[in-house]
């Protein structure tokens, strides 16, 4: 029944206003809250949960999409979900088990091996070393000439004259080891030749 109660008409699930097209079909003319009408007025299609704007499918057959999804969501491939947005990623898809990955991350960035993070690229790196899943760490294989990598792997810094294994602590570079016959000092921060017959 319509809603002024004037005309009888088949019903299409999830609509609140039914009426007739030119061919005497029935069509809905609103939907219930949570469901949008399709282009043809044939149906009733959920709505896209997240979704600040749904676009109506073109016939009852059709599926709707979505072309914006709300703050912290981004619009899946298929444009029929709205998923979370991985950090730092250009452009993320989904994969065959329904995940979401990045297979392509931002200018200075590095997708973990399971793309399911990017991770921000070591400075004065070269060759970088992706870990395997989104929850471990990006590492340095070969560090920029005139740098060298610290003992994590985790940094490349400029050398310390005679330092055969650097580290970072709180940001400063320090020497761990220094090369043989090289004396550390109090700090870390240089390697000193030792002084002849000093104990």
């Amino acid at each position: 029944i319509s809603v002024n109660g004037a005309s009888c008409y088949p019903v299409i699930p999830n609509c609140y206003d039914h009426g007739l097209n030119a061919s005497n079909a029935s069509i809905c003319l609103q939907c219930n809250t949570g469901f949008i009408v399709s282009l043809d007025s044939l149906s009733c299609k959920a709505t896209i949960p997240f979704c600040t704007t749904n676009v109506a499918p073109a016939t009852s057959t059709g599926s709707v999409t979505c072309s914006l999804c709300n703050t912290g969501l981004i619009v899946s491939s298929d444009k029929l979900f709205c998923v979370v947005q991985i950090p730092n990623c250009t452009t993320q898809s989904t994969d065959s088990t329904g995940s979401q990955i990045c297979t392509t991350c931002n200018t200075g960035f590095t997708s973990s091996i399971d793309q399911k993070a990017c991770f921000a690229n070591i400075t004065n790196c070269s060759v970088h070393v992706a870990p395997a899943t989104s929850t471990g760490s990006l590492t340095c294989g070969t560090c920029l000439t005139g740098f060298v990598l610290t003992s994590d792997a985790f940094n490349c810094v400029t050398p310390i004259t005679n330092c055969s294994t650097h580290v970072v602590v709180d940001t400063v570079t320090q020497c761990s080891v220094c090369t043989a016959t090289f004396i550390k000092s109090s700090d870390s921060l240089k390697c000193f030749d030792p002084i002849a017959n000093c104990q």
